[in-house]
């Protein structure tokens, strides 16, 4: 994605839901895959005629991760998610809620009206990355459409 600021990487996500193991495996992935395009943002490739095929495509460091992550806010997979890496050219995926909202709470985004779930609670995120966290203008929740079992997630970034 092109933003004004320049390109922009969104990565849209579902984790698994029953198994705590699978889901530190996608996040181990999510973070192995944001290493690699922060590798190749430093050190793109040379090549390819723009509007070609063959075209070398921006691999931005910047990058926003969201979706149904099926973990709580403070779980073993959150922390894993905002974990700094050794390499100080990977900016660190960061709460947008937290930084929009400080300490409130998450918001329940899962459950409010379906009767086939025992309970309303978070398992919706927006990360992103450090570089991106000082633009963070909004972050809100949907809380009144059904249109889901989940709710939608709004982020606002600024210019």
């Amino acid at each position: 994605m092109q933003a004004q600021t320049g390109p922009l990487r969104v990565i849209c996500t579902h984790l698994e839901y029953y198994s705590l193991h699978q889901r530190m495996a996608q996040v181990e992935t999510l973070r192995r895959l944001h290493r690699e395009a922060c590798g190749h943002a430093l050190h793109p490739r040379p090549g390819g005629e723009p509007d070609k095929p063959f075209a070398a495509q921006p691999r931005p460091r910047s990058a926003i991760f969201c979706g149904d992550f099926n973990f709580r806010p403070g779980s073993l997979e959150y922390q894993c998610m905002v974990t700094p890496e050794d390499d100080p050219a990977v900016p660190v995926p960061l709460d947008a809620w937290r930084i929009a909202r400080g300490g409130e709470m998450h918001p329940m985004t899962v459950g409010l009206y379906d009767p086939a779930w025992p309970e309303a609670y978070c398992c919706d995120f927006v990360f992103v990355t450090a570089d991106l966290g000082q633009r963070v203008v909004r972050m809100d929740v949907e809380p009144a459409t059904q249109a889901s079992d989940h709710q939608p997630l709004l982020i606002v970034l600024d210019a």
